[in-house]
């Protein structure tokens, strides 16, 4: 256990390397852990775990996100009355102000950075851009918001309030945006919904995303659609927050304390106890390890990694 709650966790791509940040009065401070499991005992991490100070951030940030290769971060500050899109070099220490937008999303080989802004408008609207600030490209400014890019790079689903009134974000629906040739599907067409928290499988076409029901994945094509998780025991408000396995075949999600674990193929069910509610949870690359943060001012308040299950 690392005895600092932190957030914006990233794996690297092999599994050794852990990056994260921890935020103490509005300033943001980037670590990493290097080797990681070979100072893992147990369970937990050892509370006398070495960290390493990669960068700090001296202003609120509202939204945080690692590249792929973790050498690079993309990040929201609030700037005259919106958000202002930034990215970091980690080894030049390096800052670059790209754009207005929020919400970074980075493609999966880290040479396009996809995000949200508010339009003149008054609509939400989608962009991605290089990290380098480059290559700006407009996508859409019809209420979209929180993009999230395909396993192929070849797409984005995001929720959008187009069909309702404009400005509002009280009620959404998914689509997915093909970039190319451009064209927009609309795959959830609920009405008085709100979707949000959208993830792709890694491998496949479906998506798994949380509506007033509780948890549902669905193909896309043809968007066939399937409940897995009912809100009804959950209190108003919770947010399940569910992502897949590397392998596709389990969908995590948040319970009000630990995580429960399903399995849409064949229904199975796991949950995965504990006596405090779990943040910012995400899997090790190859999915045998789950890391989460503890918040609060108690013993175990801090960074855990616990064991998932064996595939």
């Amino acid at each position: 256990m690392v005895s600092t709650p932190g957030c914006d966790f990233a794996w690297s791509k092999d599994g050794r390397h852990l990056s994260f940040r921890v935020v103490r009065n509005d300033i943001s401070y980037i670590y990493r852990i290097r080797d990681i499991w070979k100072v893992i005992e147990g369970k937990t991490l050892p509370g006398k775990l070495k960290t390493e100070l990669v960068y700090t951030i001296h202003s609120p940030v509202k939204f945080f996100k690692f590249s792929p290769d973790l050498t690079k971060a993309a990040y929201s500050v609030s700037e005259g009355g919106g958000y202002a899109l930034y990215c970091v070099t980690f080894a030049v220490q390096k800052t670059k102000r790209l754009t207005f937008g929020m919400a970074p999303e980075w493609s999966p080989k880290g040479d396009k950075i996809a995000f949200y802004f508010m339009g003149n408008n008054g609509n939400y609207g989608i962009g991605i851009i290089n990290p380098d600030g480059t290559a700006l490209k407009v996508l859409s400014a019809l209420g979209d918001w929180n993009p999230v890019w395909s396993p192929d790079g070849k797409s984005l689903a995001f929720t959008s309030s187009r069909e309702y009134s404009k400005g509002t974000t009280e009620y959404s629906n998914i689509y997915v945006m093909r970039l190319s040739p451009l064209s927009i599907m609309q795959v959830t067409k609920d009405k008085n919904a709100y979707h949000k928290n959208v993830k792709w499988s890694p491998v496949g076409r479906k998506l798994v995303y949380e509506t007033f029901r509780g948890i549902e994945i669905v193909d896309v094509p043809p968007n066939k659609r399937k409940l897995i998780v009912n809100a009804g025991e959950y209190p108003v408000g919770h947010s399940f927050k569910p992502f897949f396995s590397p392998d596709g075949r389990w969908i995590f999600y948040r319970k009000e304390k630990g995580m429960g674990i399903y399995q849409h193929n064949t229904q199975e069910e796991v949950v995965i106890g504990g006596s405090n509610a779990w943040w910012d949870t995400v899997l090790a690359p190859y999915g045998e390890k789950i890391v989460f943060s503890i918040l609060g001012s108690g013993s175990q308040s801090g960074i855990w990694v616990v064991e998932a299950f064996d595939y």
